[in-house]
Formats: structure tokens, sequence, C-alpha cells
């Protein structure tokens, strides 16, 4: 059985306040470039979710609507919205941009089972049209995660700090 059954949107949100905390730290020493990005936590096991157990479900829309091509929807599932269990951003104005790269690094590393930045090293045919290949998507135990936003090692950082704090 995954680790992550129980796991929460509000979970993920005390989860994402820690991170962002360390996240800041990173930002005002310099070892991430830029204070920005977003976070998505899937439902742990692959589970939909209600309106009401999500957290920044209009983050997740919005990112969808403006980038999800006939491709993207080809080789993954159409209820991947309702398979966010939280987003959140890093910035005080989310991007749909970073909302829909970190929604790609995860649905590869939820597909593949590896890290979404190690597929185009261990595994490239694996990777599909419209995936991305860059670091930042997880899995540990049933949880992905996916962030985007700053370089590949802070990406991969930030990724493996949620799953820390949602334990």
């Amino acid at each position: 059985m995954p680790e992550f059954v129980g796991l929460t949107a509000e979970h993920c949100r005390r989860a994402w306040d820690i991170t962002r905390s360390a996240f800041r730290a990173a930002f005002e020493n310099r070892i991430v470039s830029k204070w920005d990005g977003t976070v998505v936590v899937f439902c742990p096991g692959g589970r939909t979710t209600t309106e009401h157990d999500r957290i920044g479900h209009d983050l997740v829309t919005a990112a969808l609507d403006q980038y999800a091509t006939e491709e993207f929807a080809a080789v993954n599932q159409p209820d991947v919205a309702d398979r966010i269990l939280f987003a959140g951003c890093v910035g005080e104005q989310p991007t749909a941009r970073y909302t829909w790269y970190a929604i790609n690094k995860a649905l590869v590393a939820e597909r593949t089972g590896l890290p979404s930045g190690d597929v185009r090293t261990l595994a490239p045919w694996q990777m599909l049209p419209g995936n991305i290949k860059f670091r930042g998507g997880f899995v540990d135990n049933g949880l992905v995660v996916g962030f985007a936003g700053v370089q590949e090692s802070g990406s991969s950082g930030l990724r493996v700090w949620v799953v820390l704090a949602c334990r």
C-alpha cells in the first residue's frame, strides 16, 4: 500500500508553506536563480479529487486551457486536472507556463516511474510527443510531484522537499 494514501490538500498546503520558506532562504542566498515557480501534487494512487478537496485547481485549469494541445491529450489522461490535489506558487503571481511545465514533468515521472529529467538519459524511448525533458517531476511511494520555475537543480530540490514535508 502506498505511503501517502491519506494525504489531503491541507497536508500539501502545510508542506508547501514549509517548503516555500526554505525556498525563500535558497533564493536569498542565491542557491536558486529566482523567486518564481509552481508545484503540483497528484492524488496518491491515481485517484481523482472532488472540487472541495483541491487547492489551486483554478491555476491548473488555466494552465491546461492555455497550453494543452491535442498532442498532449493523446498521451495523457483527460482527467489530469481532477487528479491534482494541490497546486501552489512561489512568487506573488502564479504563471500558467510554470504550472503547465510542473504538470508535464509530474506526468512524465508518473508514467515512467523515473524522475522526469532522467527519462531523457536513462530511457529516451519512453519520451512521448509533447513530453518535457527537464528535471522537476518525481514519484515516491505513490506520491507524484512536479515543480517548475527555476534552474533544474532547484526544481529537483524543491520537489524532494515537498515529498519530505508531506511525510
